[in-house]
């Protein structure tokens, strides 16, 4: 498909202007747009260089899920780098948590990124994601969790995000193939509902 140039666009929008209203609304029309412009430069700016409270924004997500939030107590070193491919030089500051046995994926990874790594933190932990979800070597209960899982970016701070209220929606005994895909969709949904709580608390602490 032919690519269309954002000159050729901007070309197309002042002949339409020109064409279709008079000097002065002209004038109104592109004050508008560049004001949006502005207003949307300024803001992503401003997200790009805002500084967060990391271990406030985990605290508040624990006490969210309460009991509930079962990963362990953060790991460091060499086990950042085998685990997420995250080296020492890519962030700042870290917090990165999952459970001990492998029956649970509850996981939660939040990083301030080093200057000029958001990108390339991003790119791991996307990469960590992808990882999981190919994985056809789960338990059935955890497949929709991680399904249900995001990687979430607010300037130089990039999160992982995988986190439930531990209850098995799965069901028990025989079905068909129909029940079998209605209890697939169900689980994703209440996953996706659980893991958007922790979601919402990060997205939070980045609004104006």
């Amino acid at each position: 498909m032919k690519r269309i140039s954002m000159k050729r666009i901007s070309y197309a929008l002042s002949a339409a202007i020109r064409g279709c209203i008079s000097k002065s609304a002209k004038a109104a029309v592109l004050f508008c747009l560049m004001a949006s412009l502005v207003c949307s430069l300024a803001a992503c700016q401003k997200e790009e260089n805002k500084t967060i409270d990391l271990n406030a924004l985990h605290t508040e997500i624990k006490e969210a899920y309460g009991e509930n939030y079962v990963p362990a107590p953060p790991m460091e070193g060499t086990d950042l780098n085998a685990r997420y491919g995250l080296t020492e030089d890519m962030y700042t500051e870290l917090i990165a948590e999952f459970p001990m046995i492998s029956v649970n994926v509850d996981e939660f990874v939040a990083v301030h990124a080093a200057e000029g790594k958001a990108a390339d933190v991003k790119a791991a932990l996307d990469a960590y994601q992808k990882m999981l979800q190919d994985n056809s070597m789960q338990y059935p209960m955890n497949v929709s969790k991680i399904q249900a899982s995001q990687v979430i970016a607010h300037g130089d701070y990039v999160f992982f995000v995988m986190l439930s209220t531990m209850e098995d929606v799965s069901g028990d005994g025989e079905v068909t193939a129909g029940d079998a895909a209605q209890a697939e969709e169900e689980a994703l949904n209440k996953a996706k509902e659980d893991n958007q709580k922790a979601v919402d608390i990060i997205n939070s602490y980045f609004e104006a």
